[in-house]
């Protein structure tokens, strides 16, 4: 068993405007040795914490990311030596023990420079609750090694609403128990994983709540204070536990012929509130016969959405539909395609190939699909075959834009800059305009390098930042669909690295969830190639703005 691990790392991107400031463009001196010292104190409610490993973290694109230690002494002292330039993380390892700050959950990021001596990054943590129960059948026998996990209800306090990724399992005896939980309102469940296979050949979990429903609006809430332990949270599985029958078709909505061996995807669907639900499954293992028919056995009771997954070389819609199952077999489904529109053609890239891609280059290839009209966007990936060719159907009328890159050795990627779009050897802006079931072909994607690199410094006036608001830089060019940020660290500093050459709009925004306050700045910035471009941005907390 263990807790979520609080070393995950992500780069939150929002859109941002207002006032800035540009210095003079550098050329990025030769790496130095490592040579950078971090230090500050771990506390527990204020009281010097000893023996506590700080890790810091580099974030930078790599296989196997370093990291860098060390223990706090007795005063709660630590120090790290030795960190290179550049994006680091440091946060505190004690599963027992919450931060204290939500805006910390998950270490304090900053950007170091050589030679650099940072003090006071400091942490006060809080010991952690703990839930505690028992999981058994309706006969009383227990329910061995299942996954129970966490799903939070009250959005407003540290850390959000989200579900545990790294969830706990029941013993033996069928006893649970989680510790490090941060203050809060939780719902408990146990479930089945196997769900996503959908073909279980035997005993299948249901997903429950304690005490002893499947209904996610029905569960009991257990409150954890800081170092509370909630006993007891038992929770009861139906004996309608071996699941039902699914079973449907896909069919051609224009033509009623079969669709044959389409995969089957399930997503259980669950109802936090009125406002919330959350999705659970995926593919399943199930694909469609001859006559397109489908049969899912094992089926919990709940409320899913059903979909296919067209066979290869097709451009098909599929129009997913939700259904329950309540305490019967559910026959009768029919998921409908439709023709869609394609779109296909070649990536390459101009220039030096990044230094950690596999020889040859890996492209990979990434849309994003949006019609304004009808109030709908989605993601698609494009099939990248080892000659460069690309392909994606499946696609509904809309506005597609790109964006693409290489894979690294390990599975990691890279994004690379679109230096230009082509069709048919014209070229085009990012934005292709999708009518009807159109079959797109001559596009041509050419990318370069991102050598570049923004390295800025946030300056606060009239105010000051409020410990649980978020400050983040952001740069979006006019061709991209997607902004490129990271989090600015607790000096004001931010570096956002792997740029290509051109024009940006670089922006600040700072967000607090808990004073209902924005504040957004934003001016353009060039970035050259293989050099540093050195910015000051100056935020007025006077400001308001939108997100």
């Amino acid at each position: 068993m263990r807790l979520a691990s609080k070393l995950l790392f992500a780069l939150l991107l929002l859109l941002s405007s207002g006032f800035c400031q540009r210095a003079n463009s550098q050329t990025n001196p030769e790496r130095k040795a490592a040579t950078a010292t971090i230090s500050g104190k771990v506390t527990i409610k204020g009281k010097p914490a000893r023996g506590v490993l700080v890790s810091v973290r580099l974030n930078q694109e790599n296989p196997s990311p370093r990291t860098f230690q060390g223990k706090t002494d007795d005063d709660g002292s630590y120090h790290v030596t030795g960190v290179p330039s550049g994006s680091v993380t440091v946060v505190p390892v004690a599963p027992a023990f919450v931060n204290g700050k939500s805006s910390e959950s998950w270490g304090k990021s900053l950007i170091v420079s050589d030679g650099d001596t940072i003090e006071g990054i400091d942490f006060d943590l809080l010991k952690g609750g703990v839930i505690t129960g028992k999981v058994t059948n309706a006969d009383g026998s227990p329910v061995i090694a299942q996954r129970v996990s966490l799903l939070r209800v009250d959005g407003n306090r540290t850390g959000g609403s989200y579900a545990f990724q790294d969830m706990f399992e029941t013993d033996d005896r069928g006893i649970y128990r989680m510790f490090g939980v941060a203050p809060g309102r939780y719902k408990v469940s146990v479930s089945d994983q196997r769900l996503a296979s959908a073909t279980v050949r035997g005993r299948s979990i249901p997903e429950t709540y304690h005490p002893n429903t499947t209904d996610a609006t029905k569960a009991a809430i257990v409150e954890i204070d800081e170092g509370t332990e909630a006993t007891q949270v038992d929770i009861t599985v139906s004996r309608s536990s071996e699941g039902f029958t699914v079973t449907g078709q896909v069919i051609d909505q224009d033509t009623n012929n079969p669709i044959s061996n389409a995969a089957i995807n399930l997503m259980r669907i669950t109802v936090i509130d009125a406002n919330r639900t959350n999705g659970s499954g995926g593919p399943t293992d199930v694909r469609t016969d001859a006559s397109g028919a489908f049969h899912l056995d094992q089926v919990p009771p709940g409320t899913y959405d059903i979909s296919a997954e067209p066979p290869p070389n097709t451009s098909l819609i599929v129009e997913p539909i939700r259904f329950d199952v309540v305490d019967a077999d559910v026959s009768g489904l029919v998921i409908k395609t439709s023709a869609g529109a394609s779109v296909s053609g070649t990536v390459v890239l101009e220039g030096v190939a990044p230094e950690f891609a596999a020889k040859p280059l890996r492209f990979w290839v990434a849309m994003d699909l949006r019609n304004e009209v009808r109030g709908y966007g989605a993601n698609h990936s494009g099939d990248v075959k080892a000659d460069g060719t690309f392909s994606a159907g499946g696609l509904s009328p809309g506005v597609l834009r790109f964006s693409a890159g290489v894979w690294g050795p390990t599975g990691n990627s890279r994004r690379l800059t679109i230096a230009r779009i082509e069709r048919d050897g014209a070229a085009q802006p990012n934005a292709i305009t999708i009518e009807g079931a159109e079959q797109i072909r001559g596009i041509r994607i050419v990318l370069t390098n991102s050598s570049g690199t923004i390295r800025g410094l946030v300056r606060i006036v009239n105010g000051t930042l409020s410990p649980e608001g978020r400050l983040f830089a952001d740069i979006k060019a006019s061709n991209d669909p997607d902004s490129h940020g990271t989090q600015v660290d607790a000096r004001g500093h931010f570096l956002i690295e792997n740029v290509g050459p051109g024009t940006y709009e670089l922006g600040v925004h700072y967000n607090d969830n808990v004073l209902h306050k924005f504040v957004v700045a934003r001016q353009s910035v060039t970035v050259t190639a293989g050099e540093t471009s050195e910015v000051v941005i100056t935020l007025d907390l006077a400001d308001r703005g939108k997100p």
